[in-house]
């Protein structure tokens, strides 16, 4: 954290990231790698077959919608990964589109292992994106945003619920 390597140590990083089975957290969130370091990191990851990375946390990066294909990508494909830190970010471009957390919504649909995911100041999650979010395919896994309280039922939830636990839910 707090390094601000860039895109160039983004590249530089991946490879032995992506071979490392010992590596289960990974914390690179206020480093500024932008959408290029983290596509690098994301897909070199994604192509890993030893990769363990239980615990991704890549908040504070100014990241918009356009990093939810290749973070989509390897959510989808990652049987390690439980838990997903995204806050602080611009997911939804500041409030005009929801297909960057629509994207990672549907990569969640198909990983059984992601238990949290914390989307924290993502700017107005709200609508579709946060329906698609707390959507009954995601019973079991722990969402947080503090900016709405949550609901009995995440067909009626307009906004992420704070700490929401989603198990149960139906």
């Amino acid at each position: 954290k707090y390094n601000y390597f860039g895109p160039e140590g983004a590249a530089a990083l991946a490879p032995a990231i992506a071979v490392s089975a010992s590596v289960t957290e990974c914390d690179l969130g206020t480093n500024n790698l932008g959408v290029e370091g983290w596509t690098i990191i994301f897909n070199a990851l994604r192509d890993s077959p030893t990769s363990k990375i239980a615990m991704w946390d890549i908040s504070n990066e100014n990241l918009g919608p356009e990093i939810a294909k290749p973070l989509a990508d390897y959510i989808s494909v990652n049987p390690s990964l439980t838990s997903l830190n995204i806050s602080n970010n611009h997911l939804t471009d500041y409030g005009r589109t929801m297909t960057g957390i629509a994207a990672i919504s549907e990569a969640l649909k198909v990983t059984a292992s992601v238990t949290h995911v914390d989307v924290r100041n993502n700017y107005s999650i709200a609508g579709d994106g946060a329906l698609q979010t707390t959507s009954t395919s995601y019973r079991q896994k722990k969402f947080q945003s503090p900016s709405c309280p949550a609901l009995p039922q995440p067909a009626a939830h307009p906004c992420l619920g704070h700490h929401s636990d989603l198990a149960g839910w139906s």
